[in-house]
């Protein structure tokens, strides 16, 4: 298993820049596979740019029974939406209505009602999804 590289927040928006699509991703990680019949390391080198929703990410896996196995290109996609959230707030519910787009493939709609519950254990601080029929 391999991670997202470590990319901080330089916009100090308090979001991992790996996962905004405003931002560049890039990095190396590595990590571990183990089979029944052998083991070994895998690298993942991390590319994706600025403004784009695409990206790439090359494994590199190092047998340490046979040496380097190869490099796998695969390609990933951040799935950003963005667009208003308006709502009503209740006793115990929050309802509403989202509009959302994705960042970089705009024909990519979610859009509909919204209802949250609020917490019990904490009514000002957390809300949970309710399932909508």
């Amino acid at each position: 298993m391999v991670d997202v590289p470590p990319s901080g927040d330089a916009n100090q928006n308090g979001f991992v820049d790996f996962f905004e699509f405003t931002q560049n991703a890039s990095g190396t990680t590595t990590g571990t596979y183990a089979t029944h019949l052998e083991n070994g390391t895998v690298e993942a080198t991390w590319n994706r740019a600025a403004g784009s929703k695409d990206g790439t990410c090359v494994l590199r896996l190092t047998s340490n029974q046979f040496g380097h196995l190869g490099d796998f290109t695969h390609t990933f996609e951040l799935i950003e939406y963005s667009g208003p959230l308006n709502y009503t707030p209740g006793e115990d519910t929050v309802s509403g209505t989202v509009d959302l787009i994705q960042s970089g493939a705009e024909t990519n709609l979610l859009a509909g009602p919204v209802a949250f519950q609020k917490s019990a254990a904490m009514p000002f601080d957390e809300l949970v999804l309710q399932s909508w029929e």
